[in-house]
Order: structure tokens, then C-alpha cells, then sequence
């Protein structure tokens, strides 16, 4: 008995003092400073998967809403021509409104996460939703426009 009241006023100690600091803003940790400026990529598409997800109540000809097309890409630096990383992204397609689409960037130095509709006529521009890494707190737009045999990816970052 007399352990579980020395733990608990231990417990209760800590607690106190994780509360008394989380209060205090100045002993918050500090956050890497957002990314600013602009990054352009070039992705080469690698593997592309249609998933069809029928209609309840009968069939319809596929792509129908709430089909899915999963994408994977390679991307790399557009100045350089250097790999930097990869990409995927999972749309749904939502009939004549395009499709709703959510996909990571994984580079080398963190990830880049963004969220959008895709339109049926290029370009496409999406939000930049958050990142990790050296992009933690990444905000903005990445607007995709076809470049040859692949997409240019200029993701511009907002302060």
C-alpha cells in the first residue's frame, strides 16, 4: 500500500511539472523554421493500378465514382537531373469533378504531404498539407503540368 501512495505522488509530481512546462511556451522545444521558397521536380510515373469499386445497385462502366487510381513515381531534381526521391498518390475519382487526391513526396531530406482535386485538363494544382524533416510545417500549393514523357512539380512553399 505504501508503494502505490509513493507512485502516485511521484505520478502526480510529474504530472504537474509536464503540465506547468507545457503552460510555458518559451519551454516549448523549438521548431525547425518552415521551408520557404520554391522546389521543381521531375517525376517519371513507375507503377500505376486501377482499383474498380463497383456501384451498389448495379454495374456501371468503369471509372465510376469512388474508383480508385494508385500511382507511383520517381522524381527527381529539375535543375540537376539528380534522384531525390519518390512519390505516391492514391485519387478517387468523383465523376465529372475529377479526382480527389492525397499523396506523399519522400526525399531525401523528409516528406511532403499534399491533398487536392485533380481536373480533367492539366495543369493541376493541389495544397501542400504538412511535411516532415526539413519540410516540417510545409504550407502551399504544388501545381503538376505534363513535361514530355513526365510531370514538372513546382511546389511552392508559403512563410
Amino acid at each position: 500500500m505504501r508503494r502505490t501512495a509513493v507512485l502516485l505522488v511521484a505520478a502526480t509530481a510529474v504530472a504537474a511539472a509536464s503540465a506547468t512546462a507545457l503552460a510555458r511556451p518559451d519551454a516549448w522545444p523549438a521548431q525547425a523554421a518552415s521551408p520557404t521558397g520554391t522546389l521543381e521536380l521531375l517525376e517519371r510515373e513507375g507503377r500505376a493500378r486501377f482499383v474498380d469499386h463497383p456501384p451498389l445497385g448495379g454495374r456501371r462502366r468503369p471509372p465510376s465514382l469512388g474508383d480508385e487510381l494508385v500511382l507511383t513515381g520517381v522524381d527527381t531534381d529539375a535543375a540537376t537531373g539528380t534522384r531525390v526521391g519518390r512519390s505516391s498518390m492514391t485519387c478517387t475519382f468523383l465523376g465529372a469533378s475529377g479526382l480527389d487526391c492525397r499523396g506523399t513526396l519522400v526525399l531525401r531530406d523528409g516528406q511532403i504531404a499534399v491533398q487536392g482535386v485533380a481536373g480533367a485538363t492539366p495543369p493541376t494544382t493541389v495544397a501542400v498539407v504538412g511535411g516532415t524533416g526539413r519540410y516540417a510545417g510545409a504550407r502551399g500549393t504544388m501545381t503538376v503540368t505534363e513535361a514530355g514523357n513526365r510531370e514538372r512539380a513546382v511546389i511552392s512553399f508559403l512563410p
